[in-house]
């Protein structure tokens, strides 16, 4: 039997993309999970246990009941509402093939996916284990759910293969020397190319400068770190930016309010 080139061409698209997962937690929630025009540049996929909540926006509203599983997409923004009780897991993760470009994102709504109880409890308690079992189960998870959503996005899939592939060299020393004090400069210099040619090469490309790719990168690290309860002392040294004031200034000149203000409304406890 001759097997679908669609299908073939599908898999190993899947094989090219990158899931990075960020946070998995399993939590009650109450009357204090309120967030007004919530969005991040991650996907959330939570799995409702108990409870009820609900998700809405000036497009649709969705309520979180027990035994489903939604999938947030990257870059969608709802308020979030928990009227009295609410158990969930939940998971935030990116599926990419260009770092910092969510393939999800594209999705624009909400997907309910059925579950049973039965089913979610299993998924809570292997990833309780915490080994690699879980790791791999989770991985596995995400591709199952992701990858049946994103035949419609196979032309875009494969434009940023390609991209991804003409400019492997700088993505992977941005990601391996990403800082404050990373210059387009030096990222072209080390990897062979003229910073005109490539400069002018990229805008055209993927519709940023270098600067503005690399800038990007370090706004989102520094908003994963905030989530996660680091210090501005903290991601100042991580980030190399050399004192506090310049990184409170950067973040604030980027995201609109200041490191403080952005961890008291995101942090995940």
């Amino acid at each position: 039997m001759e097997i679908n080139m669609n299908f073939i061409h599908l898999n190993d698209l899947c094989n090219q993309l990158n899931i990075s997962i960020s946070h998995i937690f399993h939590r009650s929630l109450d009357s204090r999970w309120h967030f007004d025009d919530h969005s991040h540049n991650y996907n959330r996929l939570y799995f409702i246990l108990d409870g009820h909540g609900y998700l809405y926006n000036d497009k649709e509203r969705v309520d979180l009941v027990p035994y489903n599983i939604y999938l947030i997409p990257a870059d969608s923004t709802y308020n979030y509402r928990c009227d009295s009780y609410m158990e969930q897991i939940f998971i935030h993760f990116k599926l990419s093939v260009i770092p910092n470009k969510d393939i999800l994102s594209r999705l624009g709504r909400i997907i309910t996916i059925p579950s049973t109880k039965e089913e979610l409890l299993n998924i809570l308690d292997i990833f309780y284990k915490e080994d690699a079992h879980s790791a791999v189960f989770c991985q596995n998870l995400i591709r199952n759910i992701s990858f049946g959503l994103i035949e419609p996005f196979v032309h875009e899939i494969d434009n940023d293969i390609k991209i991804y592939n003409k400019y492997r060299d700088l993505y992977r020393y941005i990601d391996m020397n990403l800082s404050a004090q990373l210059s387009v400069a030096e990222v072209c210099r080390s990897i062979g190319f003229s910073q005109t040619y490539i400069g002018r090469q990229f805008k055209t490309d993927t519709g940023s400068t270098i600067k503005e790719y690399i800038t990007s990168l370090i706004t989102e690290k520094m908003k994963l770190l905030l989530r996660n309860g680091f210090s501005v002392q903290k991601i100042a040294d991580e980030l190399r930016f050399g004192d506090i004031s310049y990184c409170s200034k950067f973040f604030t000149k980027h995201m609109g309010i200041t490191p403080r203000e952005y961890a008291k409304k995101h942090r995940v406890e």
